[in-house]
């Protein structure tokens, strides 16, 4: 069994590499849905956008918050400081409503197949983001596979 790096943490590679593909496999069910939602004729516009992704959040709150004393049985979510509380709320403000709004946005102007794509370009993101905010060093093995992932997305348009 492979070991993860998390402070000594056994997880078998397999089920790591799983969750990933299933992970990946929820995303694109996840953006079918939000483009056929965002596109149908009465919610075809961008206020419909907002509209869309207020329900989405709306229906997964509700869901983690009825789920979370099934999965957290000690409730240790509640003992969060109030720095980890805020700055999961911020991640969660940008990533679920900013992005999420202007991904379902796109799909109004542009096709998934295009949008989508080009909302992957995350790892250029993260990466100036992990330099500047979380003091990380950049790597020329990290700035190298970044400028192929984005590389790679542009290719799909000049092709």
């Amino acid at each position: 069994m492979l070991l993860d790096n998390r402070k000594g943490a056994a997880f078998p590679l397999a089920f790591g590499l799983l969750a990933a593909v299933l992970a990946a496999g929820c995303w694109a069910l996840s953006i079918a849905l939000i483009d056929m939602a965002v596109t149908l004729p009465e919610t075809n516009s961008l206020e419909s956008a907002l509209a869309v992704n207020t329900m989405r959040i709306v229906g997964v709150a509700s869901f983690l918050v009825l789920a979370a004393p099934f999965v957290d049985r000690s409730r240790g979510f509640l003992r969060m400081e109030r720095k980890t509380v805020a700055t999961l709320v911020i991640g969660g403000v940008v990533a679920l409503t900013l992005g999420w709004f202007f991904l379902a946005s796109s799909f109004l102007y542009i096709p998934q197949s295009q949008a989508v794509p080009i909302s992957s370009t995350s790892p250029l993101f993260a990466a100036v983001a992990g330099v500047v905010l979380l003091r990380e060093r950049a790597t020329r093995s990290g700035v190298a596979a970044t400028i192929i992932i984005v590389g790679g997305i542009f290719l799909l348009f000049i092709v």
